[in-house]
């Protein structure tokens, strides 16, 4: 659900359009990192963020016939920039 593979160095092409117009909704930068995590994960306590992944889900369910989706919120964490920063989510 957070894909930070381009947060390495040596992939710079894999950071998507979404990531690069919308640096805000981003953990941080190359510059400045977050304590936690990845600098280009996105920040799900955005409600552009959360809007995006459900037209994205929306988008596959209209257009192929689904046994279902499996949201993978495990790797890689964390997924709200309180966490990214050691800050209490509550």
């Amino acid at each position: 659900m957070n894909d930070i593979h381009d947060a390495y160095p040596q992939w710079p092409e894999l950071l998507f359009q979404f990531k690069k117009d919308h640096p805000e909704m981003l953990f941080g930068s190359r510059e400045a990192p977050p304590k936690f995590g990845f600098w280009s994960g996105l920040d799900y306590g955005r409600p552009e963020v959360q809007q995006r992944a459900f037209k994205l889900l929306e988008e596959v369910c209209r257009n192929y016939d689904l046994d279902g989706i499996q949201l993978d919120w495990l790797r890689p964490p964390p997924h709200f920039r309180c966490s990214a920063n050691g800050d209490d989510c509550t």
